[in-house]
């Protein structure tokens, strides 16, 4: 009897495996349940290896899509520059008319390779190539009202003063903020070797102006590091409105809508439209400084990029780069 309840309880397993025959039933649970957790360890273990591979492997893709996507911004600038170089070749007027201030339309990159057969053998991945959309645009940024204008040394610039209340006033801004924004600038030229002194419209916010602001600014002020003159064929109604001496806002429109008829070619035509508020030290019709911005859309990330360039004779020279709003010297 007792031999079949054994029978019954386990006993053909305890005589198949000899070393289980001498472990107290209690004991066999035991075993069982650590033999469990040791499988369930061995595979969180490996679970958990596979996963940080496979976020190694997630971050070494993004890094190499985001160094490939910086190259070819910085193909795309190459390219901005020697568009330039050759505009420089037709002469000193820069209007909106030339080629450079043709903007990008976002493009997928394969079709420029398709229309340079050369590029195509350049190592380019074309794969890539086709996943990877460009746009850009060129702008003269001396069409807009240059940051440093407001000062002649370290001393503040009474007309460039008025004039720079004026622009706030002619886009909507409260006037006496310009003020105070002016009185920051001011006090920074005092700190050699001017440390703080903005490279770009975006370190402003480092004084309390707000993103929206800064964007209500970016088509019409510029920081540039010295002074120079306005580009009247391609500055904005508002800028000519602010700059020129008695010039209202309808004016100015007026004067847009001509230029865009017969950009003014030579300094004697532009003087003539503007009339009694011209200025030859602070007017002009040509430019040497250029911002060129461009975004690139590779997949789900998005890479932008503004690049300051400074054209004299033949060179055009980075001045500096802010890839995705952080400015660093080229």
């Amino acid at each position: 009897m007792e031999r079949q309840a054994a029978i019954g309880l386990g006993a053909p397993y305890l005589e198949r495996d000899p070393l289980m025959r001498h472990v107290p039933h209690p004991s066999r649970g035991a075993v069982l349940l650590l033999a469990l957790l040791l499988t369930a360890l061995v595979a969180t273990l490996v679970s958990t290896a596979l996963w940080r591979q496979s976020g190694l492997i997630r971050i070494e893709t993004a890094e190499r899509q985001r160094q490939q996507a910086q190259w070819l911004l910085l193909g795309a600038t190459d390219w901005a520059r020697l568009i330039l170089r050759e505009d420089a070749r037709s002469g000193n007027a820069d209007h909106l008319s030339e080629p450079w201030a043709v903007p990008l339309h976002e493009s997928r990159l394969s079709s420029f390779l398709a229309a340079q057969p050369g590029l195509a053998d350049s190592g380019i991945d074309i794969d890539l190539a086709d996943q990877v959309w460009l746009s850009g645009a060129i702008t003269d940024a001396q069409g807009k009202f240059n940051l440093n204008n407001l000062f002649q040394g370290q001393q503040v610039d009474p007309k460039a003063q008025d004039q720079w209340v004026r622009l706030f006033g002619l886009l909507g801004l409260p006037e006496d903020q310009a003020a105070s924004l002016l009185q920051t600038l001011a006090r920074t030229k005092e700190e050699p070797p001017n440390l703080f002194w903005p490279r770009s419209l975006d370190d402003l916010a480092v004084w309390g102006l707000s993103p929206e602001t800064i964007e209500r600014l970016r088509p019409h002020v510029s920081v540039l590091p010295e002074r120079s003159i306005l580009n009247v064929n391609t500055a904005t109604p508002e800028v000519l409105a602010a700059v020129i001496d008695g010039m209202g806002l309808s004016q100015a429109q007026s004067l847009v809508q001509a230029r865009q008829r017969s950009p003014w070619i030579q300094p004697y035509q532009a003087r003539r439209a503007i009339g009694s508020g011209w200025d030859d030290g602070r007017h002009g019709i040509n430019s040497s400084f250029f911002e060129v911005s461009g975004v690139l859309r590779m997949n789900a990330a998005t890479l932008s990029q503004t690049t300051l360039v400074k054209r004299e004779g033949g060179s055009v020279q980075i001045l500096w780069s802010l890839p995705q709003g952080n400015p660093t010297r080229p």
